[in-house]
């Protein structure tokens, strides 16, 4: 390793200094807010997409004094998963907002946003930011510049003016391919192919002297130059022409004056330096270069900008250059070194320990890590390697277990894996159309629990479907399970969630699906998206909230507010300072993926003054859709475009319940976020409020939306309505009631609520159907489903309140599907016991064609003529209106069990649902693919595990 050993080494402490002591950051408060996005860049000749803080390079500079706190909120809508580091900010007792990456946090994922508190204390002077994750801090950094604190000053006569220089390093190439290859292959990765000050490169490059930096000064004043080495690998020597510098501070603490013609500086180290403007009015050049003390390869190439004085002259033929030392002066860069003392003033005193409790002698080193075969890149065939105490530091970047609550998004890479630890709403898993995903699932709760992908057909595929009792039994406290997920015409946005009990409440997050490589949305690609979730918050633990209910056979028990993205809104008790905020830039269209994870009412959401495009529903594309707001249930998903075009100030975005039942038992509030607008201008005392957005009864309104949709039906985007019908459905949905003994539960005349399909209460057998079925296990579920109800009447007449309607019967029923049958179903919605409402019902395992729907009692002489078999919508979950009947059909070509039910949950859970057991076809390729080698042990941990099928209790 004879050709590493002259590197001068430089140390980063994170999180504390040697010098200086913490104080309590008592100051004022500042608010930042950070959009990482991709942005095109053209340097060298050549344009790149690099990834950029608010669209520019450097990014902001934060601006606070000493003992203040900011608050800066991190949105990444870029393509990978970081952090940020709030560099030399000690952040005493705060390590939370420190930022390296597996160190203090997971990064924050692509589509997710986290806010930083970063806490000054005893910092005064020029400190910087910068990306902590693999090398995004090649683009992603900037200045924070702390003031003195109000009412002391700087220790030198107040300058004129400031400007701060940030040096930094350009690539050609994509850095996180660069440093990834170089990981891979074990040797050096590629140096830059420029430096850059103030993110130009300078004169001396191809394709830069008409943007290189100038730094305008006026004549006889001085400035305080904050310059910043945000170079990726090498140190720097830096100089003005015919200029002196004073260097008065380094890492934001003052130092004994410097006197110099020129500085060296290490990335990762500030210096705050007075420069006097007193040459004649002309143009001098800055300039900064590498210094490098070992036999390495390095970028030997100069970045320059230029003092140019304001007045009037002529501007020089030649512009003076200044003299930098060599890049291997030694001497020079320790000279200089060499002069740094601390001020150790009255005003700024300093406090070296003097008694010593522990001592630690750390080598630094390069080394080679062994390589089979000698099969790296690096020397001998091995992988380069560095360490301390010969120990090479490995992130832990397997599992994070210092700080879970953080990660709100997963990126799962092709055929990958990915692990969860919830936060609310949950990661967003992001994959491509057709790709493969794996998420290991640890249970370290109180309940067994099971996940479903809703929405995602996983074709023959049922055992990683997720409903519990019906496809797996529950992963039970302090196990695993690794869900398969195969993804394969869906595309667009889906959700995950808790499928077990009501644990949904809190136990969701989105799914979004990008097109395949090579394809691109039928839509203009939007400039940024962002996932809005909607969900329910009870003050009361909803485990606790339905074992009440199922015991007591009573109504539920309504939540007690809504949120987007976990957050109420403004219009809850203690909730404005944590509104969900989406920062948007002027003349941008965003695509929105409105998720609704409701528990037991449909949602109205609106933003005011903004149209809304609908261009998706449920992963599938539909005709567009313009409209001032949107009609969703619980289940359903849509893709939104919002073009951020009105004047710049702050919007409501409002998520309303609908209900259309008699009951009226709902939760009557509504969650609010707001729509930011980003630039200059005055915030107003309060946002914007939608002018229309539907009541909560307005069934006229939702009938309207609702009817719009329509599948795209293009060339791309095509559909293939099944035009012969070879099984064909008529199924009714009611609420109804189970007998107790001695009328002893808390529903109507001293009954148990229940709900049912064609007069069946489905009941959880203790075996899932799956495993009964596929290892032919006899008593635990009847294939006897009925194709219609026992009785006919008039559905939705009133006074249906006698036992011979309201009385339903309790058994775990399935119905048999042939491969391939095509399947129409027709769902009647019923005002049994005056309860007619909006049913959202949702097919696992299955896309449908809503061919027609209406009100009233369904005619299947008349309605079928008003079928829409060319272009009906393709979804997973449709509203069956209330009093009115739905048609559907698809093709049952998915072999495997699968689940139907209400998604209002409080139905689900009082047996709104049945089970499709779709036959294997004559070949491998048509038919159930073999079970896991594991999975979850069936028991009554679950709520809904003690109550089992009414044939195994022998009922």
């Amino acid at each position: 390793m004879g050709f590493y050993n002259k590197i001068s080494w430089v140390l980063a402490f994170l999180g504390f200094m040697f010098l200086g002591g913490l104080s309590n950051a008592n100051g004022a408060i500042h608010h930042y807010d950070f959009v990482l996005k991709e942005t095109n860049f053209t340097r060298l000749c050549d344009t790149k997409s690099i990834l950029t803080v608010n669209g520019s390079l450097p990014g902001p500079t934060i601006t606070v004094r000493k003992g203040d706190t900011a608050f800066v909120n991190v949105y990444n809508q870029g393509l990978y998963g970081l952090t940020i580091h709030w560099h030399g900010v000690k952040q005493p007792r705060n390590p939370w907002s420190d930022g390296p990456e597996n160190v203090t946090q997971c990064p924050i994922a692509a589509g997710t946003n986290f806010t930083y508190e970063v806490i000054f204390s005893s910092e005064e002077g020029t400190l910087w930011w910068h990306a902590h994750s693999d090398w995004t801090r090649a683009t992603v950094y900037g200045a924070i510049v702390i003031l003195p604190a109000l009412n002391t000053t700087y220790p030198f006569v107040t300058p004129d003016a400031q400007e701060t220089l940030l040096l930094g390093s350009w690539f050609k190439g994509d850095v996180m391919e660069i440093i990834e290859e170089a990981l891979a292959s074990g040797g050096d990765p590629n140096i830059s192919d420029a430096f850059v000050i103030n993110g130009q490169p300078g004169d001396l490059y191809d394709c830069s002297n008409e943007t290189t930096y100038r730094w305008l000064v006026d004549y006889g004043k001085t400035y305080l130059l904050r310059v910043i080495n945000a170079v990726m690998n090498e140190e720097q020597f830096f100089a003005i022409a015919n200029h002196t510098l004073t260097v008065v501070a380094q890492d934001a603490a003052y130092i004994k004056p410097i006197t110099t013609s020129y500085i060296m500086i290490t990335p990762g180290q500030t210096m705050d330096i007075l420069v006097t403007a007193n040459q004649p009015p002309s143009h001098y050049y800055i300039a900064s270069k590498a210094f490098v003390d070992g036999a390495v390869n390095f970028n030997n190439s100069t970045t320059t900008a230029i003092v140019q004085y304001n007045g009037n002259y002529s501007a020089p033929f030649t512009t003076p250059f200044p003299t930098l030392p060599d890049y291997d002066n030694q001497t020079a860069a320790d000279n200089f070194t060499s002069q740094k003392r601390a001020l150790a003033s009255k005003e700024h005193p300093i406090s070296v320990p003097l008694e010593i409790h522990s001592k630690i002698i750390i080598s630094i080193a390069i080394n080679e890590r062994i390589c089979p075969n000698s099969s790296c890149s690096g020397p001998d065939g091995n992988a380069l390697s560095a360490s301390l105490n010969n120990i090479s530091f490995e992130l832990p970047s397997t599992y994070n277990l210092v700080d879970p609550p953080e990660v709100n998004t997963i990126g799962v890479p092709k055929n990958g894996w990915a692990a969860i630890r919830f936060s609310f709403p949950g990661p967003i898993i992001r994959a491509q159309k057709g790709d493969t995903v794996y998420v290991n699932v640890y249970n370290e709760g109180r309940y067994g629990v099971t996940l479903h992908w809703h929405g995602i057909k996983q074709p023959r595929n049922p055992w990683f479907d997720g409903p519990e009792y019906v496809t797996q039994c529950p992963i039970q406290p302090g196990t695993n399970f690794t869900y398969q997920i195969l993804l394969s015409s869906e595309e667009g946005t889906l959700f995950w969630h808790a499928h077990s009990d009501w644990s949904r409440a809190t136990v969701h997050g989105a799914f979004v699906i990008l097109p395949a490589n090579g394809t691109s949305y039928p839509f203009p690609k939007p400039d940024g998206e962002q996932v809005i979730l909607f969900a329910s918050w009870y003050k009361e633990d909803v485990m606790t909230l339905l074992d009440e209910t199922l015991k007591s056979g009573g109504l539920t028990t309504s939540s007690d507010s809504y949120t987007i993205n976990g957050e109420p809104g403004d219009f809850y008790l203690c909730s404005k300072e944590t509104t969900y905020r989406m920062s948007v830039d002027y003349g941008k269209t965003y695509l929105l993926r409105i998720v609704n994870s409701v528990q037991n009412v449909d949602m109205f959401f609106a933003i005011a003054d903004h149209n809304l495009t609908v261009v998706g529903a449920d992963g599938a594309y539909v005709k567009p859709i313009v409209t001032t707001y949107i009609m969703i249930t619980p289940g359903q998903t849509m893709d939104v475009l919002v073009t951020a075009k009105q004047s710049l100030g702050h919007y409501y975005m409002f998520a309303s319940p609908y209900y259309d039942g008699e009951a009226d038992d709902f939760d009557k509030s509504m969650a609010s976020a707001v729509f930011q607008y980003n630039g200059n201008y005055t915030p107003p005392s309060s946002p914007i409020y939608p002018t229309y957005i539907p009541g909560y009864y307005d069934i006229d309104s939702a009938r309207k939306f609702v009817t719009q949709f329509r599948s795209l039906a293009s060339a791309e985007h095509p559909v293939d309505v099944p035009q012969n019908v070879s099984t064909r459905m008529f199924i009714t949905i009611s609420i109804g009631m189970l007998h107790c003994p001695n009328n002893s539960c808390a529903g109507p005349e001293g009954n148990r609520i229940a709900s049912g399909l064609n007069n069946i209460s489905f009941a959880n057998p203790a075996v899932d159907v799956l495993q009964a079925y596929y290892r032919n296990i006899s008593g635990y579920y009847d294939a006897s489903f009925p194709d219609e109800p026992p009785n006919l009447f008039n559905f939705t007449a009133e006074d249906l309140t006698t036992d011979n309607y309201t009385i339903t019967s309790r058994a775990t029923r399935v119905k048999m599907l042939d491969y391939n049958a095509t399947v129409e179903i027709t769902l009647q919605g019923t005002n049994i016991m005056d309860s007619g409402e909006n049913h959202p019902v949702h097919l696992h395992g299955f896309r449908f064609y809503v061919i027609g729907s209406g009100l009233g009692n369904f005619n299947n002489v008349t309605d079928p003529l008003t079928y829409n078999l060319v272009d009906p919508p393709e979804v997973n979950t449709f509203p069956v209106p209330k009093d009115g009947w739905a048609t559907i059909r698809f093709i049952a070509n998915n072999p495997g069990v699968w689940f139907m039910h209400c998604h209002f949950d409080r139905h689900m859970s009082w047996g709104m649902d049945t089970v499709f057991i779709v036959k294997n076809g004559g070949t491998d390729e048509t038919s159930i693919r073999p079970p896991p080698d594991y999975l979850p042990a069936c028991s009554k941990n679950s709520l809904f595990g003690a109550d089992q099928s009414m044939l195994q209790m022998g009922e």
